[in-house]
């Protein structure tokens, strides 16, 4: 049979030195309140999820952090806004309590940003001690254990000043896991007549799921796990199906090299309707035959078509063997 596949960040506080050319918070308070306007970067479509479009949910929050710089090629930055959480009041994005801009010239804010807010509390991010570096993963991150965290950390947002971002600190999220959108299977036929098509199990086999992220990129530890996204009977035809892969809870992928052994493994069961006979299938197909990576921030749809090999005949006549004697009579 031929199977066709088609592939369509408790915070770690960096405070830099205090200069006396950083303005302190409440010598720098002006009248315009610092708010937000968050929105989620995608690169390819989401199914419904924590996040399932381009902008944030006005009924969530995140977190928020921002660091003061007298100027925008100062060395020394100082904390302005402390770890907060940003949800939406009235309209708009900000903090229960009020941050306002700094007033003095030249003066700039650095935003940094994370979703969802657990990921710190649980001590599963902290913030870089370099400022800069931003958010990265407090040790190894283990996604089989955090298959309910969307993880998401903002672009940075640099050289805010109550001029560029009055209207809202632009928060442009980025998802920094891969996952799985959907798995479509049909057959190439319709054979309902004479055949039954019936999936029994769709698994990933020899994935990564534990690794450590900073620098906005993930290392992979050594070890690998197989994961049973699909584990119940059900039938499809040439039609297809949508296959639901929540079995086990399982949506999101560390992003990873996939090696030679990483496959997505169907099993199904054809049986002839005339004669009762099953023919039970297991097809491992190579990832990296199609992806090279699962990659952050990519969702990612498996379609499968599976083949049929119909049994035809080709008759042939065999020709007489001619036999031929003589005798005398």
């Amino acid at each position: 049979m031929k199977k066709v596949l088609y592939i369509a960040a408790i915070a770690g506080l960096a405070l830099a030195a205090c200069t006396k050319n950083n303005a302190k918070p409440e010598e720098s308070l002006g009248n315009q309140v610092i708010n937000f306007t968050p929105a989620v970067g995608m690169s390819a479509q989401l199914k419904d999820g924590p996040i399932s479009g381009a902008v944030l949910p006005t009924d969530d929050s995140f977190y928020s952090i921002a660091y003061y710089k007298a100027s925008s090629d100062a060395s020394d930055s100082t904390m302005y806004v402390p770890l907060s959480t940003v949800s939406y009041t009235e309209d708009t994005w900000t903090t229960a309590i009020q941050y306002f801009w700094p007033k003095s010239t030249g003066s700039v804010l650095t935003f940094l940003s994370i979703y969802p807010a657990e990921l710190v509390d649980n001590g599963h991010f902290v913030l870089d001690t370099t400022i800069t570096n931003g958010w990265k993963s407090n040790g190894v991150y283990d996604v089989s254990e955090q298959q309910t965290y969307d993880v998401m950390i903002a672009d940075a947002a640099t050289g805010c000043t109550g001029s560029n971002s009055g209207s809202g600190v632009t928060t442009t999220f980025r998802h920094k896991l891969a996952y799985i959108k959907a798995i479509k299977l049909s057959t190439d036929f319709d054979l309902s007549s004479v055949a039954s098509f019936t999936l029994n199990s769709v698994s990933l086999r020899n994935v990564h799921y534990q690794g450590s992220y900073t620098y906005n990129a993930w290392t992979s530890e050594d070890a690998i796990i197989d994961v049973d996204l699909h584990t119940r009977d059900v039938e499809f035809g040439q039609d297809g199906i949508d296959v639901d892969i929540t079995d086990n809870g399982w949506d999101f992928l560390l992003p990873q090299t996939l090696s030679d052994d990483a496959v997505l493994e169907l099993n199904y069961t054809v049986k002839i309707l005339a004669t009762g006979s099953e023919d039970i299938v297991k097809v491992p197909i190579q990832l990296n035959g199609k992806l090279e990576a699962f990659e952050m921030n990519k969702a990612y749809t498996f379609n499968i078509e599976v083949g049929t090999d119909v049994i035809t005949w080709k008759p042939t006549v065999s020709t007489w063997d001619n036999i031929s004697f003589s005798e005398n009579i």
